[in-house]
């Protein structure tokens, strides 16, 4: 069991969160399509555009990584180790909403709206850049999604020197200050609600889906007539 979690004998609160994000996942990312049945965010798109080609690769792009985030929260792999899951988490959707950023680019958007700062904050200054992190003394987590959370922050203010490790201490934090980790107090990671990552995320591409949709002229550019079917490859004969 790994000792990141400030709570790890019982984790039986994880596989919840994680199914709910699930559903919420799949209960808004779709949309109604003409036929009366429903179309991801992504392939409502090609209901926008005259169809020459029958494939949009913007559209394609964006299901292929909407997929990876959808199998991530579907497996029970990671349900033993929060810790873990949530970094993986945070680094697909940091990629996602980064590349419908430069996705919003290609459509000529005039003020293209950033990514939201609140994955762009934990997945910088956590999942990828963490220096000033691991210096800090066998720092560990403590989930808000976890029901103990609000008892333990008291039992922890009541009993012992606490740095938490929050958003805004990331903002204010980005670069390792010794002195500060050789400090006798203890560090835990104050993971926010897992849903305000999805959420932010899931508001960013409907946003997305809206203006492209709005601007089906500069959508068909990303039509093609080459969509590769999977190749079979043969050993060469002896």
């Amino acid at each position: 069991m790994s000792n990141d979690l400030l709570h790890y004998e019982d984790l039986a609160w994880f596989p919840p969160v994680r199914e709910a994000l699930l559903a919420a996942w799949e209960r808004k990312t779709v949309i109604p399509s003409p036929d009366g049945g429903v179309d991801s965010l992504a392939c409502s798109l090609y209901h926008t555009i005259d169809r020459n080609t029958g494939h949009l690769s913007i559209a394609c792009s964006l299901n292929s990584e909407t997929d990876q985030i959808e199998k991530l929260l579907a497996t029970n792999c990671f349900d033993d180790d929060p810790v873990l899951f949530f970094r993986l988490y945070l680094l697909l959707l940091d990629e996602f909403t980064a590349r419908l950023e430069e996705c919003y680019d290609l459509l000529g958007h005039p003020s293209t709206p950033k990514q939201p700062d609140l994955i762009s904050v934990w997945t910088n200054r956590y999942a990828k850049h963490r220096t000033a992190i691991l210096i800090q003394h066998h720092a560990q987590h403590l989930f808000c999604d976890e029901p103990r959370s609000t008892n333990t922050v008291g039992q922890l203010n009541a009993q012992v020197s606490v740095m938490f490790i929050d958003t805004h201490w990331l903002k204010a934090n980005p670069k390792a200050d010794p002195a500060s980790a050789n400090r006798s107090r203890y560090a835990v990671v104050m993971v926010p609600p897992l849903h305000e990552f999805l959420g932010a995320t899931i508001e960013y591409y409907a946003g997305f889906r809206n203006y492209a949709c709005s601007n089906p002229k500069r959508l068909e550019q990303f039509q093609s007539p080459h969509h590769w079917t999977p190749m079979t490859l043969h050993e060469p004969r002896s």
